[in-house]
């Protein structure tokens, strides 16, 4: 009974490390498992106290990730980074975000500092490219030469409060860099096994992003990218201004992953219903 249970504790550190990018995938995925422990339970092949200890400990690992590991290092990074630009080296943790004529980034940083004198540093620092001429995706490790600051931003009372909700979205620093070749890929998120399924995602996720530049246009183009990827950076302000007045703003939050899980069931479901038939 102990491999399995270490197995679904190990199961759960997996899931909780993915939580923050993915949730509506992994949540889906507890569900599956959920599901399955009840089939076996019903055909007699596990016994209820044995479920409820496989899911457990699954649920542990989780919840251990996600409260053990997600502490924030930002006076550490803000603090090893100085104010004066410096090379930062680090892996890209989420799909980049486009709009045109820039893209924002969020890289976790592994090390500060010219080659020869680098140092350990940690956090996630999101970074906005201006005149970007590449894309790239998760688990992408890159290299830049930037000015790391603090969050800010303008709050009135009442008003929307920039810096809390970057820290709550786990950013620890802001940077910004401009013109093409700024930002260098030092190796592909592909050579490495926990971020390659990412990576052939994000590949997907870009072919459709650059065929509906080419082919749509502006208002057409914003609504499609949100809908289907996500994308909400080509959105004009006249589109957001009339969902806002229509109270269905709701709708541009639906992610490209939401909708992905409801094409992949609808899939099988049909596929499955089609056999039966």
């Amino acid at each position: 009974m102990f491999l399995p249970l270490t197995a679904c504790f190990l199961a759960g550190l997996g899931l909780g490390s993915y939580l923050p990018y993915v949730p509506v995938t992994i949540l889906f995925l507890l569900t599956l498992v959920g599901i399955v422990l009840t089939y076996l339970e019903r055909r007699q092949r596990l016994t209820t106290s044995r479920s409820m200890l496989l899911y457990g400990s699954l649920m542990a690992g989780l919840l251990y990730w996600t409260l053990f590991t997600g502490t924030s290092t930002s006076t550490h990074l803000l603090e090893r980074a100085g104010l004066d630009p410096i090379r930062v080296i680090g892996t890209i943790v989420e799909p980049a975000r486009h709009a045109p004529g820039r893209t924002v980034l969020v890289v976790s940083v592994s090390r500060l500092g010219q080659e020869g004198d680098a140092q350990s540093a940690e956090g996630r620092l999101r970074v906005t490219w201006r005149g970007p001429d590449r894309t790239f995706g998760e688990g992408d490790q890159v290299q830049f030469t930037t000015r790391v600051r603090a969050p800010a931003g303008t709050v009135n009372p009442g008003g929307f409060d920039y810096a809390s909700y970057l820290e709550r979205q786990g950013i620890d620093a802001v940077a910004s860099v401009s013109g093409p070749g700024e930002v260098t890929l030092l190796s592909s998120g592909f050579t490495r096994l926990r971020w390659a399924p990412w990576r052939l995602i994000d590949e997907w996720r870009e072919r459709i992003r650059q065929a509906a530049v080419a082919t749509l246009e502006r208002a057409a183009l914003g609504l499609y990218l949100s809908l289907i990827i996500g994308e909400r950076g080509y959105l004009s302000p006249e589109t957001r201004d009339t969902f806002m007045a229509a109270g269905t703003v709701h709708i541009l939050s639906i992610s490209g992953s939401h909708l992905g899980l409801i094409a992949f069931l609808s899939f099988f479901l049909i596929r499955a219903t089609c056999r039966c038939l």
